[in-house]
């Protein structure tokens, strides 16, 4: 491909008009001199004749695929320039027009869509040549041209900054890239106006957009020491208007174009910067000219029109025979300098300054040019009105010389045509009687003729409209005669896999969905109306679409007999996947509630115990076996703990407590000590760089967990689990269950022996197992976490192969936060101050009072939110205010923490509260400073735990 054609040779039709009315005035004159010309024209063929030839080709097809909208300027542009450059061939060509609309709906399912209705609508038409406009329709084509029409050559035009490997390797295209010239009229305007110190980029997100952001970009360093750019960010045209009106008067906008955002507002080109300019008080340029006359100055700009006819070449030379592989690409933009008279008369811009050759639109038009035009004109038309008097003279000397010679012919024949008379008119009398006979005849016949005429069009139009409808319709619709043939079908509703070349062979139903079958389907809907009479409603699996709902009704005659049997069929697969979705969602909210409660109250009893023991510790020989006894003891207590997290993991309304890790150390950590001891390896594949995430650490690990263990007693003999993680981007094309951004993917693979297909989708399920000893809730727990981190969970398993589980976790923004490390628990009694507790257990209450009295803190004790208030209102009245208050979040019949604290700040905003829940996963402990409180400790807790809580708000 070549870019160094000279613009002269590509372009030679570009026309430079100084003023648009000057066009304008000469097209009314010769509009003026078409009748007379008309005129000519009749005499001329009147009185000369010319031999004519005439010739058959075979018409060829051309089709326009425009990216946008009918109306849309620039589309229409090069529409218009496409179609001047084809007039040659327009009499031996069919040209097709389609719009793609893609500044209203985008994306990869509008796109699959559209190209399953092009290959419908264009079956039947060969298509030679296709022409496509903008990159949407380019793209378009590279990922579905072979599939709808073959490899049929395509010539693109309009395609922003086109660079050839984004041809992806495709044949058979060639075209015009759109390279704006930019920094030509950025340089201009910088000219005009010496001054600026800021220019003002106004730009939009689409395809084209994009790309010219991107060049911009890459213009920004030249002028860095000039100049200060800003590009406008916001989607919304009432926001840039209000951001165009302050603007300083050191400032240009430059405007390349804006549509707005299509899911709420679409702009046409010529409302958004017609309202822009409105509220401007600097001038714009930019460098397209569908920009101009709508408040813009000027710039270097590209034409639609000049793409549209240089595309349209192309395509001559493909129809003419020419291979596309031998027509280069062409680079070269023949933009050209245009103005604006009306605003260079508004911002004062010597006309002078302009770059030679410039073209001023709006321009006043003045008498000279006015005059000669005038002249000529008026001197062509005296000539044509001579040139007819010569002719209409010479006709009517022909006339009179024809005239006298049809009176003397007519003469004779009326003397011949009177003796006819006589002899013809007995004959007249006897005809007129058959004759008055055959026309009431006829006249009955008519009548009879015209009824049955009209009731055979009101059968084709009612036939026409029940069709339409027939094929509208998305899903399967089928009739079917007693012998179980296929009368009619609409062939959709995922039955299209059915071969074309069998749908009107009258098949039997059963072969034609499923070939090779050669007898009625099990509980066949047909049969049973055939049978009773009665419609039926019923579901089935049909391998090749999935759940099917079939509503079958008899069609009948006169007498009541079942003639044939119509079938409405619908894919409801989705609509099962929802179901199964709904139970697993209601399985885990019915386990969530039995959680909550079972956890909440075993972390009450835990808190009792580990307090305790850690009270015990502190007075314990650090050397002797009681002391390691209490080690013991406490360890066995943490173990209780992430039990309690996992059932809490199931409990309703539940947050992680997130903070940002690092999720190669949860695995690293979580995956390497399950295994120790196992007869199972663990290979790790992390990638490096890999991105941290907001996730509770307990609860990713306990994922980890679970499926390793998982992964290793599918290997009872051993084997190899994979583990890997690394970063990836999902798009909306990916067909994922998730929002577009930033995810870190899990994969754990194993050598197992699989699970089978009809267990694979109860996995998830709570208490569902194949093992001996298995609980059913490891893969539940999984779920259900990875759900609530916003995640997504898939598994793939073949038998006698293994499994492969895949986690989607987002990926966070933040840093990685600093581990805290903490040393055992400390004999310090440095506490100092006043602590109320409120608990509505009574060993809770005991426990923390010991725990801090130990710690040299004076300590009271109530069992609900309405004393806590009495007391904290008592000791404010007499001045020995408590210095913080410990309340528990749920308190049964009374008032809990989160309803105290509220009160407390009420009467006291200097209240310290700390909140502490046996509910370790209520949203309140993971955003605790949002109700009130300034610090957290959940059950069960440890002196330490404690102390640390306290030395940091006392």
């Amino acid at each position: 491909m070549q870019d160094d054609i000279p613009v002269e040779e590509i372009y030679p039709e570009r026309i430079f008009v100084k003023s648009f009315q000057r066009i304008e005035w000469f097209r009314k004159q010769v509009r003026s001199l078409v009748p007379v010309v008309f005129c000519l024209g009749i005499l001329l063929t009147g009185s000369f004749s010319f031999p004519s030839f005439s010739y058959a080709l075979e018409k060829k097809n051309v089709l326009v695929l425009n990216s946008y909208h009918q109306g849309f300027k620039w589309t229409d542009d090069m529409n218009r320039g496409i179609l001047t450059s084809l007039d040659p061939v327009r009499a031996g060509t069919r040209i097709y027009l389609e719009y793609m609309n893609t500044k209203w709906v985008q994306g990869a399912p509008y796109f699959k869509e559209l190209a399953r209705l092009l290959l419908i609508k264009y079956a039947k038409a060969r298509i030679d040549l296709i022409i496509c406009t903008d990159n949407d329709a380019l793209e378009f084509l590279l990922d579905y041209r072979d599939e709808i029409f073959g490899k049929i050559p395509v010539v693109f035009c309009g395609v922003n900054y086109f660079k050839e490997e984004d041809l992806k390797g495709k044949p058979f295209y060639t075209g015009v890239s759109e390279t704006a010239e930019l920094k030509d009229s950025i340089d201009a305007a910088l000219r005009l106006h010496p001054g600026t110190k800021h220019i003002f980029v106004i730009n939009d997100n689409n395809t084209p957009g994009r790309k010219v952001y991107n060049e911009l970009k890459k213009l920004v360093p030249r002028y860095q020491e000039k100049v200060r750019f800003t590009f406008e960010q916001s989607s919304k045209l009432d926001e840039i208007v209000a951001d165009v009106s302050k603007l300083s008067a050191d400032t240009l906008i430059f405007y390349t174009f804006f549509y707005g955002d299509p899911a709420t507002r679409y702009y046409e080109n010529n409302e958004s910067i017609s309202l822009i300019a409105e509220h401007a008080r600097v001038p714009i340029y930019g460098a397209w000219d569908f920009n101009l006359g709508f408040g813009m100055v000027g710039g270097k700009l590209t034409s639609g029109y000049d793409q549209g006819v240089v595309a349209g070449k192309m395509g001559l030379r493909v129809l003419g025979g020419e291979s596309t592989e031998t027509i280069p690409v062409v680079y070269k933009n023949p933009a050209r300098y245009m103005f604006d008279y009306r605003q260079l008369k508004r911002f004062g811009i010597n006309r002078s300054l302009l770059p030679m050759d410039s073209t001023v639109i709006n321009e006043p038009e003045t008498f000279h040019p006015v005059r000669k035009s005038i002249i000529w004109a008026a001197l062509f038309g005296l000539g044509g009105l001579g040139f007819l008097v010569f002719i209409l003279l010479f006709n009517i000397r022909a006339r009179r010389r024809v005239e006298e010679s049809l009176r003397k012919a007519r003469t004779e024949l009326e003397g011949k045509v009177a003796e006819r008379t006589r002899d013809l008119s007995g004959l007249n009398e006897q005809l007129s009687d058959l004759n008055r006979q055959l026309t009431e005849a006829n006249g009955k016949l008519g009548n009879d003729l015209e009824e049955r005429q009209q009731a055979e069009q009101e059968l084709r139009k009612s036939q026409n409209i029940l069709n339409k409808i027939f094929e509208a319709n998305p899903d399967h619709l089928v009739v079917i005669d007693r012998n179980l043939r296929i009368v009619h079908s609409n062939w959709l509703g995922g039955y299209e896999y059915v071969p074309a070349e069998i749908r009107q062979q009258n098949m039997y139903c059963y072969e034609a969905y499923n070939q090779g079958q050669n007898k009625p389907c099990e509980s066949c809907a047909a049969l049973e109306v055939f049978k009773t009479g009665k419609p039926v409603f019923t579901e089935m699996y049909n391998a090749r679409i999935g759940y099917l709902e079939i509503r079958a009704v008899p069609i009948v005659d006169e007498s009541g007999n079942v003639l044939m049997v119509a079938e409405h069929i619908r894919d409801i697969t989705e609509k099962k996947k929802m179901e199964e979705e709904l139970l697993k969602a209601q399985k885990l909210e019915s386990l969530g509630v039995l959680a909550g409660g079972i956890a909440h109250d075993f972390n009450n009893l835990l808190t009792a115990i580990m307090g305790n023991i850690s009270l015990a510790k502190v007075v314990a020989e650090p050397a002797t076996k009681a002391f390691d006894r209490l080690v013991d003891a406490e360890k066995a207590c943490e173990r209780a703990t992430g039990l309690t997290q996992q059932l809490l993991t199931f409990s309703r309304g539940g947050a992680p407590v997130k903070k940002t890790a690092s999720i190669v150390q949860i695995i690293s950590d979580s995956a390497g000590f399950m295994l120790r001891g196992s007869n199972v390896k663990c290979e790790f594949t992390l990638q490096k760089d890999l991105w941290a995430a907001d996730v509770d650490e307990g609860q990713m690990g306990q994922v980890i967990n679970n499926l390793v263990i998982n992964a290793d007693q599918a290997m009872p003999d051993g084997g190899v689990i994979s583990v890997s993680a690394e970063n990836v981007t999902i798009t909306a094309s990916d067909l994922l269950p998730l929002p577009a951004g930033r995810y870190i993917l899990i994969a754990i693979q194993d050598q197992g022996e699989g699970i089978s297909p009809q267990n694979l989708a109860k996995i998830f399920d709570p208490y569902f197992t194949t093992k001996e000893r298995g609980s059913g809730l490891g893969l539940a727990t999984v779920y259900s976490i990875i759900k609530r981190h916003q995640g997504h969970l898939e598994v793939e398993s073949t038998e006698g192969v293994g499994s492969v589980f895949r986690l989607y976790i987002p990926a966070s923004d933040k840093e990685i936060e600093p581990v805290q490390h903490t040393g055992t628990e400390t004999n310090s009694r440095d506490g100092f101050g006043r602590i109320l507790v409120m608990d509505d257990e009574e060993i809770i209450r005991e426990i923390a009072r010991e725990i801090l009295q130990h710690l040299g803190y004076e300590v009271e004790v109530c069992g609900d939110g309405k004393s806590a208030l009495a007391l904290y209102r008592e000791a404010l009245n007499s001045g020995h205010r408590f210095d913080a208050v410990i309340m528990d979040l749920t308190i049964q019949g009374g008032m809990g923490g989160k309803e105290t604290m509220k009160a407390l700040l009420d009467i006291d905003l200097a209240v310290k509260g700390i909140v502490s829940s046996g509910y370790n996963n209520d949203p309140i402990l993971a955003h605790f400073r949002e109700f009130g409180f300034s610090g957290v400790v959940s059950k069960p807790y440890t002196v330490r735990e404690l102390q640390e809580t306290l030395q940091e708000l006392v």
